[in-house]
C-alpha cells in the first residue's frame, strides 16, 4: 500500500466522486487504478455494543444504506461512532443532573469532568458525521453514484411533478 508524503492525505476515488471533484477525471485516468472498491453491504452489528449504542446502530445504519453511503469496512467506525454516542447520552445526562459547573475546596468555580468528556465525545462524533454526510454542510457536497431513483406510484406524479 502507498501513501501520500506529507500535505493531505489522498482522498479515495469514490469520496471525490460523491463530493463532485475537479480533479475527478483526473484520479480516475491517471491515478488509483487498483484502489480498493468495497461492496456497498451494510455491516453487521458488533456484539460488544452497549445497550445504548446498539440502538443508534439500529437507527443509523439503515439510514446509512438509504442514502448510499454505508459499506462493510465502515463497520469499526460505525461501531466507535455508536459507542461514542451512547456514552454522550449517559453524560449529557449526568450534567443536565448535576450542572455543568463545580465549586472546588478553595472555592473556585470549575468545569466539571464529565462535562469536558461530554464536550470532547461530542466534538469527535461531529467528525465521524462528517465522514458519513450526517451534517447538513457535509451533505450537500456528496452526490450518490448509482443510486436507483424511485418510480412514482402515479404516473400522473411524474409529468406534473
Amino acid at each position: 500500500m502507498t501513501t501520500k508524503r506529507g500535505g493531505r492525505k489522498s482522498e479515495p476515488t469514490a469520496i471525490l466522486q460523491l463530493a463532485g471533484s475537479k480533479h475527478e477525471k483526473y484520479v480516475l485516468q491517471k491515478k488509483r487504478k487498483r484502489e480498493p472498491k468495497p461492496k456497498p453491504v451494510a455491516p453487521r452489528m458488533p456484539t460488544k455494543l452497549s445497550d445504548g449504542g446498539k440502538r443508534y446502530w439500529k437507527w443509523l445504519v439503515p439510514k446509512l444504506e438509504e442514502i448510499g453511503v454505508i459499506s462493510q469496512d465502515n463497520r469499526e467506525v460505525l461501531k466507535r461512532y455508536c459507542g461514542l454516542m451512547a456514552m454522550w447520552d449517559d453524560l449529557y445526562d449526568d450534567v443536565k443532573a448535576n450542572g455543568v459547573s463545580q465549586t472546588t475546596m478553595q472555592g473556585t468555580s470549575s468545569q466539571r469532568a464529565e462535562y469536558r468528556s461530554m464536550m470532547q465525545i461530542g466534538e469527535e462524533c461531529r467528525r465521524l458525521e462528517v465522514e458519513f454526510g450526517l451534517t447538513p454542510s457535509s451533505r450537500g457536497g456528496i452526490q450518490v453514484i448509482n443510486a436507483v431513483e424511485k418510480q412514482p406510484d402515479d404516473p400522473k406524479k411524474a409529468y406534473f411533478a
